[in-house]
């Protein structure tokens, strides 16, 4: 349920809670406080970095670093605020 520090993953990765670094090929967290790398990111709601393939959040303060990425605000291609 918990995730904190460094998590490092084959296939995938999903908390309710990270805080720290994800590295997955699917990373999925309620609340992210770090950062997700991996080809899919989902965050329903945090603060931190998102770098992938597809970048997902409800409601980001950080930054997404991707092809597609996805916030409250806006979608768009390869860096969203």
């Amino acid at each position: 349920e918990k995730g904190n520090g460094v998590l490092i993953s084959g296939l995938g990765i999903s908390a309710k809670e990270l805080k720290g670094l994800s590295i997955s090929i699917f990373n999925d967290a309620n609340i992210l406080k770090g950062m997700q790398i991996g080809f899919h990111n989902k965050a329903t709601t945090g603060k931190g970095l998102q770098i992938g393939i597809v970048n997902k959040s409800d409601k980001l303060r950080g930054l997404q670093i991707g092809f597609w990425n996805k916030n409250g605000k806006r979608t768009l291609p390869f860096i969203n605020f």
